[in-house]
This record gives C-alpha cells, structure tokens and sequence, in this order.
C-alpha cells in the first residue's frame, strides 16, 4: 500500500471518528488513522485497531455523511473482535476442506479416481462458501453497530445508505451473473434494506456536526485532489476561479510543477 501522511487530513479524519469511537466504548487514542493513495471506493481495518480509509472514498462524496458512516461500519468491526474471530471461519472452512481431501484419496485409492476428485472440487467449493457466509454474517454485524453508534452521535446512517446504493448501482448487468454465496460481502442492497429498516423512525439531523465539518472537509478534498490529479489539468480546470479554495488547488499545482514564485505569489 501507499500510505498518504498529512497532519491535516489525519486531524480531520480523526475529528469525524473520534466521536464514533467514544460511542463504541473505545479509546480513540488507541485507534489509528491511516490514508491509503488508492482512488478505489474502500476501508478496511488490520491488525487490530487500525483503519485504513482510500482517498477514493474520502474524495467520491462532497459531504461527511458517507465517510461517517463507513468508519461506524468499520468500528463495529473493531468492537466486535471480527478480526480477533476470523481464524473462526477459517478453521471451519479449513475443516471442510481437510475432510474433503480425506474422502476424496479415499476415493481414488479404492479406484474412483474421478469421483475422488469431484469430491476433493466440491470440498473446496464448499470450504469456500463456508468462509463466505462468515464474513458476510461479519459485514452484516458491523453494520447492526454502525446503526448503534450513529443513533448514540444523533447521526444519520443516510451516508452509508448512499454509499451502499453507488456501491449496487456498479452491479447494474452483472447480478444476474452474481454467485451470492461466493461473495464476501452481502449484496448492497440486502444491507441497504436492512440499514433502513432499522432507522425507518429515527429522524436524527446532520446539520449541526456537518457545520463543524463541512469547511475542514472542503479544505481536505482540495489538497487531494491538487496533490494527486495530474497539476496541469487542475490549473486548467480552476484557471478562471479564484475563490479561497480554488487558489488553493492552484497553488499546490504551480508547487508540484517547481513554479515557486507564482505559487507563493497566489
């Protein structure tokens, strides 16, 4: 991975989870931010209390909403254990998989070799879905407390729930060629449908926290976006805006490009 260090995107990362973390009943000193320079849409938590947010995910959304949200999902990983757990599922589907084996030479050495070997596959397709349906019964958890710690912050779950729905809408003419049961993750929209379900009459407003945040996140996003996209192409996009934040993608620009003076000048 290729790590992001900026003490200014980390200070607000950790404004928007602080909150979230207090809530769960977790110290957030003990919890580490990382950003990861990766324009894909994703998050996900290792090695105990660290999360790692792309900057495709902090950048695809223009308010805090999503991004709240999805470190509440990831949250509830960590207070749930699920990466203390995983070696549950992978000794269960490591125990399908032995006894397959088993039964399979078994097979071939009473001399069915194909049959011994439809059975070692199958035993391996099973041990797949057995890991499957574990971390999906964990995807489905995470969300349950994400729901938890949003209520406790009088937060709205609205930013996963979108999420979620841009994350089904990539699966527009695939679904029909979808394995559910090899997926990892349960299907966007069961886990929308769950996370309204369960906030149908909760009607909790973002506007004040987002008040807070909305400035520092605009801020965030410009750096981004100047210190990743090509810096011709910002200066050409921002050439005729001269706005607080627009001379500020235009200043990292001219940085990146060794135009000092102007940068400086801006």
């Amino acid at each position: 991975m290729s790590l992001i260090r900026d003490s200014q995107t980390e200070k607000f990362l950790s404004e928007l989870s602080s909150p979230i973390f207090r809530a769960a009943n977790l110290n957030p000193d003990n919890i580490k931010l990382y950003i990861v320079n990766d324009d894909s849409i994703n998050a996900f938590v290792s090695g105990g209390q660290n999360v790692f947010i792309n900057t495709g995910l902090i950048r695809k959304f223009s308010t805090p909403d999503a991004l709240i949200g999805v470190i509440a999902h990831e949250t509830g990983h960590i207070a749930a254990g699920h990466l203390a757990r995983s070696s549950e599922g992978q000794g269960q589907a490591k125990g399908a998989l032995l006894l397959s084996y088993l039964l399979g030479i078994g097979a071939v050495v009473a001399g069915s070799p194909e049959a011994g070997m439809a059975i070692i596959t199958g035993g391996s397709d099973s041990a797949q879905r057995l890991y499957m349906k574990f971390t999906r019964n964990q995807e489905e958890a995470a969300d349950s407390h994400a729901i938890i710690y949003l209520d406790k912050i009088s937060y709205p779950a609205d930013g996963l729930v979108n999420l979620l729905e841009f994350l089904d809408s990539k699966l527009i003419g695939y679904k029909d060629f979808i394995d559910e049961y090899l997926l990892s993750h349960p299907v966007s929209k069961k886990r929308i449908n769950l996370i309204k379900e369960r906030t149908k009459n909760k009607h909790p407003s973002n506007k004040r926290i987002n008040q807070r945040l909305q400035r520092p996140m605009n801020i965030v996003l410009g750096k981004l976006e100047a210190f990743i996209e090509n810096p011709d192409l910002t200066l050409q996009k921002y050439q005729n805006q001269h706005d607080e934040l627009a001379n500020y993608r235009k200043v990292i620009a001219l940085f990146r490009k060794g135009q000092t003076d102007q940068s400086l000048a801006i």
